[in-house]
């Protein structure tokens, strides 16, 4: 005897465009903070295609997570814990930056270790 395939979890959510939509477990994800524990839920709106994001509590985390919801752990790197010699990087810096990997040959610029 065969085993019906498990029909997929539907989920509701806010759209901030469309309001409440309904879309398959499958296509949601969750993020976890290592840390802190805090847990949001991302998915691709299924009328307009804008990525949600929802603050989820930890009784729907565990639900969803029972639902076969992707769960990516979110830790933080170890170089955020790394003191830094000077200045921290301002608006200009990115600007600068960003015109530079817009001209041909920018990799020239990198430094070698």
């Amino acid at each position: 005897m065969r085993s019906k395939p498990s029909e997929p979890t539907l989920i509701r959510a806010l759209c901030r465009d469309c309001g409440e939509v309904c879309f398959g477990s499958s296509i949601a994800r969750l993020h976890v903070d290592a840390d802190s524990g805090t847990a949001r839920m991302s998915f691709p709106c299924p009328k307009c295609g804008v990525r949600g994001v929802v603050a989820l509590p930890l009784p729907v985390v565990n639900q969803l997570r029972r639902a076969g919801v992707a769960i990516r752990l979110l830790t933080r790197p170890a170089e955020a814990d790394e003191a830094h010699a000077g200045p921290p990087l301002d608006e200009l810096d990115a600007a600068d930056f960003a015109r530079l990997l817009e001209q041909p040959g920018w990799e020239a610029h990198l430094q070698q270790r």
